[in-house]
């Protein structure tokens, strides 16, 4: 028969696992209504195993695409964006687990995400020529 310390440290792991369970669920239901109160302004696009979000405006000439700094949304650049979708094509995009995109399990080189914003831009079918405008 188990002692009375053994039944507390029971009912202390399942406490522990309960507390656990209800933290998940409330995260998990509260990323649910961010994301129905807060559509994404732009395009979701595949690019490889994760979906990326990208905001263009077309205009004329070549595109604009402007790269925020590391640990940034690109929403801070939205302003900017505006001006010049006044006389350009114009675009922005959210990193991996930025904003609107899907986070990737791994880190990624620098030539890595150069390869995925390139392949980002042609699987969204925005044209070249392409001016990159990166901060940081």
């Amino acid at each position: 028969m188990a002692s009375s310390w053994q039944w507390d440290l029971v009912i202390a792991l399942l406490s522990c696992v309960a507390l656990l369970t209800a933290g998940y669920i409330y995260e998990k239901a509260a990323e649910w209504k961010d994301k129905n109160a807060h559509p994404a302004p732009g395009r979701i696009v595949t690019v490889g195993d994760h979906k990326l979000h990208l905001l263009y405006k077309a205009r004329v000439g070549p595109t604009v695409v402007i790269e925020q700094g590391a640990g940034e949304p690109s929403r801070l650049w939205w302003p900017v964006q505006d001006r010049i979708a006044e006389f350009a094509s114009v675009c922005t995009y959210d990193r991996a687990g930025y904003g609107w995109s899907e986070p990737v399990a791994a880190r990624r080189s620098i030539a890595e995400r150069a390869e995925e914003l390139h392949t980002l831009l042609t699987n969204a079918g925005i044209p070249g020529p392409y001016v990159l405008v990166a901060h940081s």
